[in-house]
């Protein structure tokens, strides 16, 4: 199956609950496709578990022959503001950040991008969430990492698409199960890591157009240790901000 996904292209998107390896797995796979001479992003969409950028962002990166090793630390060539570390109230978020990162892989001449996702694959949110991911992208590829059958509603819809090959991909007996506290730590580790360099900021909101909950400025408890992304004109994110004070 490797080989042929190395001399394929489009999307692959790897999905799976957590705890199933989905990082582990797109770092190799990235890697193994760089190694055979072809242009490939990474498209980071665990948003609450991030590796490429800080957590609430879909960050994207890439690779080829030549570039740094997948394995090591990844940083963003782009990323996109989700606004939270759950796909839960912020699905619209989500799935078009995704897409944009997709569009802007090929765009940068990429063959392949492959595309890890949360692990919210239960229940009619996380069902719904990543049908409409894959009707999004149209990804090539679906890998899906699961124990048992737990992703057969999720991939029953495409199993008959020609367009679409779906491989199922056991679970490996390595995977250590993450608890709650761990995952909590992990991102405020990753919090602490992006805004330790940090410095104060002062910006006019003459120079800004507002969108979200920042909007809310009379409400000012509302803004107060916000966090925020701060985009450009195509709404790529260049850096996250925390809302320290207001001056109406």
């Amino acid at each position: 199956m490797v080989a042929g996904l190395k001399g394929g292209e489009g999307a692959i998107l790897v999905i799976g609950a957590s705890d199933t390896g989905k990082t582990t797995f797109c770092r190799w796979l990235v890697a193994e496709i760089s190694r055979a001479g072809r242009k490939v992003t990474w498209v980071d969409g665990d948003i609450g578990q991030s590796t490429i950028g800080p957590p609430t962002t879909v960050g994207m990166a890439i690779f080829g022959k030549g570039s740094p090793n997948p394995f090591g630390e990844v940083k963003p060539l782009f990323m996109r503001f989700v606004g939270s570390t759950s796909p839960v109230g912020h699905l619209l978020q989500t799935l078009v950040a995704a897409k944009k990162m997709v569009d802007r892989s090929f765009h940068l001449g990429a063959r392949m991008a492959v595309v890890d996702t949360t692990g919210l694959v239960s229940g009619g949110i996380g069902r719904e969430l990543k049908f409409q991911k894959v009707d999004l992208i149209g990804p090539r590829y679906i890998l899906a990492l699961e124990r048992a059958n737990e992703l057969e509603e999720i991939l029953a819809p495409f199993l008959n698409r020609s367009q679409i090959s779906v491989h199922r991909l056991p679970v490996s007996s390595k995977v250590r199960p993450k608890s709650v506290a761990e995952r909590q730590r992990n991102r405020e580790s990753r919090f602490n890591g992006y805004f330790q360099d940090g410095r104060i900021r002062e910006l006019s909101f003459k120079d800004m157009v507002l969108h979200g909950v920042v909007r809310e400025l009379s409400r000012k408890r509302v803004v107060y240790d916000l966090l925020i992304g701060l985009c450009d004109h195509l709404n790529d994110t260049l850096a996250l901000g925390i809302i320290e004070d207001i001056d109406l």
